[in-house]
């Protein structure tokens, strides 16, 4: 399922992207540290 075009405005989902790539970066780090793995970026 997907939302209407036009449904949101370009600055609510742009401000939606930044959050979800929080969150990625945030889980990324956070399995990286479950598992002892440890990356620099």
């Amino acid at each position: 399922m997907h939302i209407p075009d036009g449904f949101i405005t370009a600055p609510v989902a742009a401000a939606g992207c930044v959050v979800a790539a929080g969150c990625v970066a945030y889980a990324v780090r956070a399995t990286n540290t479950i598992k002892g793995v440890k990356m620099t970026m």
